[in-house]
């Protein structure tokens, strides 16, 4: 297949495989990192990292994550309800038609401050968000053994079976949960320039389903954003500040000004300080953390500060350390079971693919470099499944398959439905585009 250049984090080029093999393989590693995570229950609610390290030793005679082989391993609520969310969003896709208008604005925050939709593109926003509402409904139809979140338990059963009221979720304060964040990363691939500016109501909107906290909602945006910054090649460098900067201010005049359909919580939002709160204060600490300070315009990667040895599973204390200080919040002063809410799910996951991208030394495409992501991302104690499946997912985005294990996807649940719900998402996009100039 065709391949394009782009530039990857270190500022060289590196070959990419054709977009719809991206697509596809954003939604099926999500499945793989959610069912290593998950692994039945066993490791998602393990206390110690150093349990699930001692079992990866034993399952893999020490050879690691690369030699691990999860055929057959069941996926967690994470995967049914993101498989939901993405069929859910085809289905309203086909429904709607092309949207009007070609995208325009800024390429690196579609539907950012100062743009607004057309009439129509709301109201087809509002068609879209039913078919996206009636699927994720179903989704508790599969939850057996799965482990599903309480906060999307209560979501899911306010909605009617044909989704006509997704805007049923009151403003609740404290559904701050990744239950969001964990089903939003396909959503991130409408990256043509007319579908673009969809994505950032159609995350919100989604996550506003179960999670109308700030903390919540916000987590399902970054994670469908950064999919799609993934998805048109902005260095992953850049994400965090382009977040803070151009991302959580463009939701936050979405939600104030009103600009979608069924406008709702426009005080409590505005009470709660959305650009300013604490899930941008947070990021803000660990742009400056990382050494990522003003690098939203910078045409070339900063020296990163990562501790020596921090991908080495041995130096988990240090991993578990820092994560437990991205956990902290107001509402978890202790910061246990990190990636559990929406803020601490995404910035786990980020720092994971941010680390190996940009400071592991592995080359682009590697198996180390596809490694280095499952180390930080899945094994550390916390909600592990639900960082794993958000950082696969956007290492996939980047990278597709490459570097990847066979026995990691070949046979993980539901490959067949993950890989058709990536390759419609991007050629409903496509095809239309096409035939609609």
């Amino acid at each position: 297949k065709a391949t394009v250049s782009v530039l990857n984090c270190a500022g060289c080029t590196k070959s990419r495989m054709a977009d719809e093999d991206r697509a596809c393989a954003c939604v099926i590693l999500g499945a793989v990192g959610d069912a290593m995570g998950y692994k039945g229950g066993d490791w998602e609610f393990a206390h110690s990292t150093g349990k699930i390290l001692k079992d990866l030793e034993e399952y893999t005679a020490g050879k690691g994550v690369l030699a691990l082989n999860i055929r057959k391993w069941m996926v967690s609520d994470d995967t049914v309800e993101h498989l939901h969310s993405c069929e859910g969003l085809v289905a309203g896709l086909r429904k709607v038609g092309v949207p009007e208008g070609d995208g325009g604005g800024d390429p690196e925050c579609p539907l950012g401050v100062g743009e607004r939709l057309s009439a129509a593109n709301v109201e087809s926003l509002d068609q879209i968000m039913q078919n996206v509402a009636c699927h994720f409904k179903k989704s508790a139809e599969d939850f057996c053994g799965r482990a599903p979140g309480k906060g999307e338990q209560q979501g899911l059963k306010l909605l009617s079976l044909a989704g006509n009221n997704w805007d049923a979720k009151p403003f609740d304060s404290r559904s701050g949960g990744c239950g969001a964040a964990m089903r939003t990363m396909g959503f991130g691939l409408l990256a043509s320039p007319s579908y673009a500016p969809l994505m950032l109501p159609l995350a919100l909107e989604a996550s506003r389903m179960s999670k109308t906290c700030p903390t919540g909602y916000l987590g399902g945006y970054t994670s469908a954003y950064f999919t799609y910054l993934a998805s048109v090649g902005v260095p992953v460098w850049r994400w965090a500040a382009l977040l803070v900067e151009k991302g959580v201010p463009a939701c936050q005049e979405y939600l104030l000004e009103g600009k979608g359909p069924r406008v709702r919580h426009v005080k409590e939002n505005a009470e709660a300080e959305i650009a300013d709160g604490v899930f941008v204060k947070k990021w803000q600490w660990y742009i400056k953390v990382r050494g990522l300070d003003g690098v939203a315009d910078a045409d070339a990667p900063p020296a990163l500060k990562f501790p020596a040895n921090y991908g080495a599973l041995k130096e988990y204390g240090v991993r578990d350390q820092f994560y437990m200080e991205v956990a902290k919040s107001p509402f978890n002063p202790s910061g246990k079971n990190p990636g559990a809410c929406g803020l601490s799910a995404v910035l786990i996951a980020y720092d994971a693919l941010l680390y190996a991208c940009c400071a592991s030394g592995a080359a682009p495409g590697s198996p180390q470099r596809y490694e280095a992501v499952v180390q930080n991302a899945v094994f550390h104690r916390g909600d592990n499944d639900s960082t794993g499946s958000i950082a696969l997912s956007w290492y996939g985005a980047l990278n597709g398959l490459a570097g990847v294990p066979k026995a990691h996807y070949d046979g993980v649940q539901y490959r067949s439905r993950a890989k058709d719900a990536g390759r419609l998402i991007y050629t409903l996009q496509q095809s239309r585009k096409r035939s609609n100039p």
